[in-house]
């Protein structure tokens, strides 16, 4: 059996326990392959995926690795060491196995409940009782040598050696010979002491496994622990491998599935041929693994190959996984197909000529083959080696060597395709075939562009209608006077661009145009000009204080308007005496035709002292630097204006006059009210209230003349002056 093994790599067992899917650690394996010219067994040893599971609790620094596998009435473990020296520990102490329930009827367990398994520590078998099992079972043969052989030495043969390791240390041959024998047979496993089954688990319960090396105490030796975390609960049945595919050739087809899917699950494939549907032979005698490496082309897809007694006659395949617990899972889908012989020989295109408007092909083909295909297809593309259909409805025949296309592309790649069947062909090596052209592609229309404020700027047109057209190229001027300079290297297949401009120079403006290319570069007209404004991120030059005065009515500021061409308005504010912000008080617009502006502010009091700051703001948002006045400190008048329009009413019958008037503006404390008589001048003669808005006095008689005047006093402390007289007679 170890003769037919031809290489090895060196292997540091790293056997993951059981997880799910998204949490999968790897496992080591032996990988056999079988090639399409007989089955040649080649052991690889490569990380695969733990099975398929629900169960977890992994510790990655442990030297012995642990699985579990639920089934509907029992739970099995498969355990192996990461190196030679606790695999020779293993054999030589054995292994012990604690069970602890930690959940039961979906409860946790307030403490577990431990259980010994293996009261006697699981060992290998004797050697003499591994007679019988290497008799029945060929990978026992390979577990038996490994643990009682005096030597143990693997011979490479042809093997490449850039994917196999051709030397490699006999300890870990041995330890990696044994797993890998152990992972294709659960008898051997069981038979080497990695393999154990819990027939006594309760379909209600959960429990954690610890599998460990049963070194005795008095034994100084540090001994590692497995764990897993598993319940018949978590049983799930086996899936099918998915998406095979074939592909049939001349006596020999190439099998295809998807392994990445179930990399978790199967360890490992057999494949089985049928001639009639219904009865199927496994072709390979060993189990198939996938060799190839991530760098490979699909790395996700599996791959085998099998010979087929005869070309014409359909043969059915189907696929089957193997876990390393040695469960075979179902049956993929069936896929079926013929062998069929291939065509030697490929047309050649020997001359190619363009006459009036149509182009012309001539091709070679041996005479004595034409018995071999159907006829010939044309092939037509745009591109040499992508998107080449057949512009013949039917294949021409086999005798044919010429063939002209009367409705060719300006420009286009040909293929001659010897033709059998759906299945069988063989095309020429591409020509290129040009037509003569002198008409440029019409003027680009549509063009649009913007730029952001940090210089891209973002162009785009509408597609031309040309069936020949190549691209467009792109043009640039900083003022629209100068010369247009190109700026793509190469035609722009798209109809979008994007470019970088500066957005420091004082340039408000660039501007674009393009034109159009078709396959023979004759050139179109340029598009129109398209003009894109910068966005401007330059602050405008600051306003400078002219002067800041107080007035009667408060404080009034004028100063120089900003020099900047683009200023939208001024933006003044206010800090009081003692404060740390700014308030806002207005934002003045700016006018062009003049050099300076004011505010006055009526707001400004005599209570403290003001400092005021002005900022221009031009069109795009920019903000001046400010300007900054001098502190200083209101002074209003504290006479305000008299109360007008005073309205009489006069009852002479009964010696009342009212007086009334509207509610001047400003917070007004009282209303003083003086009168003045025939025998007295004026006097304060009554007070009214803020909120009053007339006045009643009674007792005029028959020949009185009295007159009225009022003033009004402010919350603020200022004053009015007197209305004007208001004289009454009876």
């Amino acid at each position: 059996m170890i003769k037919m093994i031809q290489s090895l790599i060196q292997r540091k067992v790293v056997y993951g326990q059981h997880v799910t899917a998204e949490r999968q650690d790897k496992l080591p394996l032996a990988l056999p392959v079988f090639s399409p010219q007989g089955f040649m067994v080649i052991f690889l040893f490569v990380f695969i995926p733990c099975l398929y599971s629900q169960a977890w609790l992994y510790d990655t620094t442990c030297g012995l690795r642990l699985i579990a596998r639920p089934l509907p009435d029992s739970i099995m473990l498969r355990w192996a060491p990461v190196d030679y020296r606790r695999w020779e520990m293993g054999n030589r102490y054995g292994y012990k196995i604690v069970r602890y329930t930690l959940i039961r009827d979906e409860v946790l367990l307030p403490e577990p409940e431990e259980k010994i398994l293996t009261p006697v520590s699981l060992k290998p078998l004797p050697m003499n009782d591994w007679q019988p099992l290497v008799e029945k079972d060929r990978y026992a043969a390979i577990a038996a040598q490994a643990l009682f052989g005096k030597s143990f030495e693997v011979q490479t043969g042809n093997i490449n050696p850039e994917m196999i390791k051709n030397k490699v240390d006999e300890q870990q041959q041995r330890v990696g010979f044994a797993l890998c024998a152990a992972d294709f047979s659960p008898a051997v496993a069981r038979a080497s002491g990695l393999m154990f089954t819990d027939r006594e688990a309760g379909k209600n319960e959960k429990y954690l496994y610890r599998v460990m090396i049963d070194v005795p105490r008095d034994e100084k030796i540090k001994s590692d622990t497995g764990y897993v975390f598993t319940g018949i609960s978590e049983y799930t049945p086996l899936p099918r491998p998915i998406d095979l595919k074939a592909d049939f050739k001349d006596r020999v087809v190439f099998l295809r599935w998807n392994s990445f899917v179930y990399n978790n699950v199967f360890i490992a494939y057999h494949v089985e041929r049928s001639s009639d549907g219904k009865n199927f032979e496994r072709i390979n005698r060993d189990p198939l693994v996938q060799i190839t490496t991530p760098e490979a082309p699909d790395p996700e897809l599996m791959h085998a190959s099998d010979s087929l007694p005869e070309n014409g006659k359909t043969y059915f395949y189907r696929v089957q996984g193997i876990t390393s617990f040695g469960e075979l899972s179902p049956f993929s889908d069936i896929v079926s197909g013929k062998g069929t012989e291939q065509i030697a020989e490929s047309p050649r295109i020997i001359k190619q000529e363009v006459i009036k408007g149509t182009v012309k092909l001539t091709w070679s083909f041996p005479v004595e083959k034409e018995n071999t295909i159907t006829g010939f297809r044309i092939l037509r593309s745009e591109h040499d080696k992508t998107g080449f259909s057949a512009i013949t409805s039917r294949p021409l025949k086999p005798s044919l060597r010429e063939f002209i296309d009367r409705f060719p592309l300006p420009t286009a790649y040909y293929k001659i395709e010897a033709y059998k069947d759906a299945s069988c062909s063989k095309a020429s090596f591409p020509v290129l075939v040009q037509l003569p052209d002198t008409i440029p592609p019409a003027k680009p229309e549509g063009l649009k562009g913007m730029a952001d404020t940090t210089g891209i700027v973002r162009l785009w047109w509408l597609p031309g209608k040309d069936p020949d057209l190549y691209g467009y190229r792109i043009f640039r001027s900083v003022s629209g006077r100068d010369e247009f300079s190109q700026i793509t290297v190469l035609p722009v297949t798209d109809t979008f661009f994007i470019d970088t401009i500066s957005m420091m120079d004082l340039n408000r403006e660039v501007f674009y145009k393009i034109v159009a290319n078709d396959r023979h570069q004759n050139q179109s007209a340029f598009s129109d000009v398209l003009k894109i404004t910068k966005p401007d991120r330059i602050p405008p030059s600051a306003p400078v204080f002219r002067k800041i005065e107080n007035t009667a009515e408060g404080i009034l500021i004028v100063w120089y308007n900003s020099s900047s061409p683009d200023v939208e308005k001024y933006i003044l504010m206010r800090q009081n005496e003692g404060d740390t912000s700014w308030l806002k008080m207005a934002e003045v617009e700016h006018k062009k035709k003049e050099s300076e502006s004011r505010y006055h502010d009526l707001k400004a009091g005599n209570d403290t002292v003001r400092k005021y700051k002005i900022t221009a703001v031009d069109f795009s948002g920019n903000v001046s630097e400010p300007a900054l006045s001098v502190p200083l400190k209101g002074f209003k008048s504290m006479i305000k204006p008299p109360l007008k329009k005073i309205d009489v009413f006069v009852d002479n019958e009964k010696g009342k006059v009212l007086l009334k008037w509207k509610r001047p503006e400003g917070a007004i404390k009282n209303y003083l009210v003086y009168r003045k008589t025939k025998e007295k001048n004026y006097s304060l003669y009554g007070t009214l209230p803020g909120n009053a808005l007339e006045f009643e006095d009674y007792g005029l008689k028959a020949g009185d003349v009295n007159a009225y005047r009022i003033k009004m006093i402010f919350l603020d402390g200022s004053v009015s002056g007197f209305s004007e007289e208001i004289i009454v007679k009876n």
